[in-house]
């Protein structure tokens, strides 16, 4: 009786830790959109409008008085944790963007312009995540005046690296902290 009471507790303890790392290695996506039509700005993410009216009164609640040198610091060190990943997410990018001038040769300027930074934009965001899919469309009017666009994105990021993430960015910040007597 006390082998088969033992077989059970270990094969519940088993399924429990095969899903707890289910969890840790799948990715979960994370669907964002921003839309702008007619002077009118949308952000959504899972098609959940995100209020701007909330997310200010967040932000001004929890005031923390910062020096801008340690701000500065700190989003230098996030950025190059971010840029020397070797766990990066994934991110599907489509941006759609409409615009229009009243002058048809002015459009066309801007639209050689826009089309240049195609590269830049993917360059931008190969250094924080591996690009699976980008999609970038420019629609240029050239009867009216107009500007329109829509940036959707899927970020698939799993816990393990979100925890990976956190782990070097806190150690990193530990070690800068301790030795930043020697730099003066």
């Amino acid at each position: 009786m006390d082998i088969l009471l033992n077989v059970r507790i270990g094969g519940n303890i088993m399924i429990v830790l095969l899903i707890f790392l289910l969890v840790l290695l799948l990715p979960i996506p994370i669907k964002t959109s921003i839309l702008y039509s007619e002077k009118k700005l949308g952000i959504y993410l899972y098609n959940f409008k995100l209020n701007k009216r909330k997310l200010i009164k967040k932000a001004t609640t929890t005031k923390i008085p910062l020096k801008k040198k340690k701000v500065l610091s700190i989003l230098k060190l996030g950025i190059n944790v971010l840029r020397n990943n070797f766990f990066k997410p994934y991110i599907k990018l489509n941006i759609n963007f409409m615009y229009g001038l009243d002058d048809a040769a002015n459009t066309a300027e801007v639209y050689g312009l826009l089309n240049l930074m195609n590269p830049v934009i993917y360059k931008i965001f190969g250094e924080f995540f591996f690009v699976k899919n980008f999609v970038y469309n420019i629609h240029a009017s050239f009867n009216k005046t107009i500007l329109k666009f829509n940036i959707r994105s899927i970020i698939f990021i799993n816990l393990l690296t979100i925890l990976y993430m956190i782990a070097i960015f806190s150690t990193k910040y530990i070690i800068e902290k301790r030795f930043q007597q020697f730099d003066n």
